[in-house]
């Protein structure tokens, strides 16, 4: 079945579906990639990122949180929410586990680590 695909207002008409996600999915992780750049060159001292390594290729999941540890280690702050927890954690000083929008545990990203409840709910251990 062919759909259309919309990147900035051009569209493809009867590009096929599994396709036309390929493409959507790039264009996003592009925008949101030129974002976080603006964002950096600007030079903030709070750096807020929601989710920034969805959908990425495991690679550059890696190489974003390397990035965050680089900029971390540099005195960036850094408001990071991110489900890949076990990665989330080994680069946050301090770590907040919220449960439908309350505060249920909190500790460094060490001691979250390595505590047995959130290792069993979050980590998968």
């Amino acid at each position: 079945m062919a759909t259309g695909v919309s990147v900035l207002n051009t569209t493809v008409v009867g590009a096929p579906a599994a396709g036309a996600a390929i493409v959507r999915s790039h264009f996003e992780f592009a925008e949101s990639a030129v974002q976080t750049v603006r964002a950096l060159v600007l030079g903030p001292q709070l750096l807020l990122l929601d989710e920034p390594s969805l959908g990425l290729a495991p690679k550059l999941v890696t190489d974003l949180f390397a990035t965050l540890a680089e900029l971390r280690d540099e005195g960036m702050t850094i408001l990071l929410v991110d489900q890949m927890a076990s990665l989330a954690l080994a680069v946050a000083d301090r770590a907040y586990l919220l449960e439908t929008g309350r505060v249920v545990q909190s500790g460094t990203g060490k001691e979250m680590q390595q505590d047995d409840q959130v290792m069993k709910a979050y980590l998968g251990a």
